[in-house]
């Protein structure tokens, strides 16, 4: 009888206590958390012939810091879990030379270390920002992310590659956790003409973990790249970005809230996007974007306006959206290596491209704006694998669907937009005269640089092709009504959108975009806003218990400005058109771009 009163009491202290480790365990994942990023307007150092000083150097990097410290305290008032601060707001963007950037330079140990500058700031000599941050982080309980300047020490005799300094120069994300220990750095790989940086020898995959997911380090330009963002997101199965960045405004495809926001939709992410305020030179525009769309941002073009902290609780993501990843290989060498590449034919589409001019007085185009609650599933993969110099490193095929409804300008345009990549690396055509048909198709697509007429294709191409075991059919309505015209530098493809036409396509090389719309006559600017409701992502929101509030902010604006009644009026003398550019952009910076758009002309 003892016996079994005491087997008993053994399982009810079992279940007792598996009860109580699942409940523990339960509570502790959680399926929200609270993230903020601050736009900061910096305090910019001088520019001075001779390097300062190091302690007038750390003088102008704590002025920004301490603005740091006080963001941080109203973020953790607020509840905020982990805060992102902007590149090179510690320092600012105006030292351009190794020499002058040295001084605000401190050497960061490796993460694996486990130091915690806040308990242990003797360790290394001259850490002084990294010990504010490390305290920042410790005392607010709070997660923090802020971007600084590494040295790394090397050997001139046995390193050939080594500055005559005797160290390399990194631009770097740091992140700190809760405790403030140093837990990730990141080494910026694709560097915007940074030469006071190195670059360094392969990309960094930065990841750190919390309760509410693993995040993932990149740095600006990176974004633009393979490597490192694929690999994090679609080989790392990282569903949440911090990404401090100087992001400089540039239309009409590479705006910040846009791109930012769209990365985060198309691939299933969190993304914590934190800018530098600096409206006069285009720096601004800082977001919490989730695969749902913008959370919260903060995009203030004023030169007087000031920097701007943004708090917003967001669903946490356990998996970045996988479909987006099918067909990438981001195991192949790197992309960014075979982009950088200069052999004859590229240099001579460089200087080409760099002396054309885009202020045709007849062409103005203006980007038109999408509102974010009707994109759906943006992205369905890319695949960047580089082959021999001058071969397109990536072909691809997918389907890209863009609802988007009427812009909050009372545009007269509602659309349905598809995307298709045509893939050579990926399919066999299902006959001989099926391969035939395709080759013929693929032989029309026409070379930009070798004519500046409009290219004519015929009406109807069809192509039917095997992907993955599975027979597609291809039907490419295109007009003979095409015309080409540069945007930021690159020679889309484009064709009007007829007032009776409903449906239209164009392509250019590898890439087909595809539209169904309807156009109207504006008779007043009392037109109410329409939107469509038939996609995924928007019955996901609708339907959401997450309301995401962008009015917190006081002073945050919205991108879209509602048109002038003038600007209605003069509706007859404006068309819409659909674009599409499938190619190596060669102004500031080399990478391989896919775009379907639609502008808004001047006749």
């Amino acid at each position: 009888m003892a016996i079994k009163s005491l087997n008993d009491c053994v399982r009810k202290f079992l279940f007792c206590s598996v009860f109580c480790l699942t409940q523990c365990v339960s509570a502790d994942i959680k399926n929200v958390f609270t993230a903020a990023v601050y736009e900061h307007n910096l305090y910019l150092p001088p520019v001075t012939p001779l390097p300062l000083p190091r302690e007038r150097a750390l003088e102008i990097m704590m002025t920004n810091v301490h603005v740091y410290q006080e963001q941080t305290k109203i973020a953790a008032l607020k509840g905020a879990n982990i805060i992102v601060f902007p590149e090179d707001g510690v320092y600012g963007m105006v030292l351009r030379t190794r020499a002058l950037l040295f001084p605000f330079m401190e050497y960061i140990p490796e993460p694996e270390l486990g130091w915690n500058p806040c308990q242990h700031p003797d360790l290394y000599p001259e850490t002084e920002i990294q010990f504010a941050l490390s305290c920042m982080a410790r005392y607010n309980n709070i997660y923090v992310v802020a971007n600084i300047g590494d040295k790394q020490p090397c050997n001139v005799s046995i390193d050939p590659s080594c500055p005559h300094t005797g160290y390399y120069q990194y631009n770097t994300d740091v992140a700190y956790d809760t405790r403030g220990t140093l837990v990730a750095k990141y080494h910026k790989y694709n560097l915007f003409y940074e030469f006071q940086f190195d670059k360094p020898s392969k990309p960094d995959i930065s990841v750190f973990s919390t309760p509410f997911g693993r995040f993932g380090l990149f740095t600006c330009f990176d974004i633009l790249f393979e490597h490192p963002p694929i690999d994090l997101i679609c080989s790392h199965n990282i569903s949440n970005i911090a990404f401090p960045t100087a992001w400089m405004d540039a239309g009409p495809f590479f705006t910040s809230v846009q791109f930012h926001s769209a990365f985060a939709l198309g691939l299933g992410i969190n993304f914590l996007a934190a800018n530098i305020h600096h409206p006069s030179r285009r720096f601004h525009g800082s977001g919490i974007y989730t695969p749902q769309g913008a959370a919260g941002y903060y995009y203030n073009t004023s030169n007087d306006s000031g920097g701007q902290l943004i708090v917003r609780e967001i669903p946490v993501v356990d998996q970045p959206r996988l479909k987006a990843c099918r067909g990438l290989n981001s195991s192949q060498p790197f992309l960014t290596d075979h982009i950088h590449t200069t052999d004859e034919a590229v240099q001579h589409d460089d200087e080409k491209l760099q002396q054309r001019s885009i202020t045709d007085a007849d062409s103005e185009t203006e980007s038109l704006y999408y509102d974010k609650a009707s994109i759906n599933d943006a992205i369905d993969g890319v695949n960047t694998i580089p082959e021999e110099k001058g071969i397109r490193p990536y072909q691809h095929k997918a389907e890209i669907h863009l609802n988007a409804g009427v812009a909050s300008d009372a545009s007269p345009l509602k659309i349905n937009f598809t995307q298709t990549h045509t893939a050579a690396d990926n399919y066999e055509s299902t006959d001989a005269a099926e391969k035939a048909n395709s080759s013929e198709t693929e032989a029309q697509f026409v070379d930009l640089d070798s004519t500046t007429d409009s290219v004519r294709f015929p009406n109807n191409t069809n192509s039917v092709i095997s992907l993955n075991g599975t027979d597609i059919l291809l039907r490419h309505e295109l007009h003979n009504d095409m015309f080409q015209y540069d945007l930021f530098y690159d020679r889309f493809n484009l064709v009007p959108l007829r007032l009776e036409g409903s449906k239209t396509s164009v392509c250019h090389t590898d890439l087909c975009c595809h539209i169904s719309y309807s156009l109207g006559r504006i008779h007043g600017p009392g037109v109410e806003n329409q939107t469509q409701t038939s996609n995924e992502f928007q019955t996901a929101c609708k339907h959401s218990t997450y309301h995401f509030n962008t009015t917190e902010d006081s002073e945050e604006v919205d991108v879209a400005i509602s048109n002038s009644v003038n600007k209605r009026e003069a509706y007859e003398d404006e068309f819409y058109a659909l674009g599409a550019f499938d190619g190596l952009h060669v102004y500031e910076g080399r990478y391989y771009i896919q775009v379907c758009t639609v502008i808004r002309c001047r006749k």
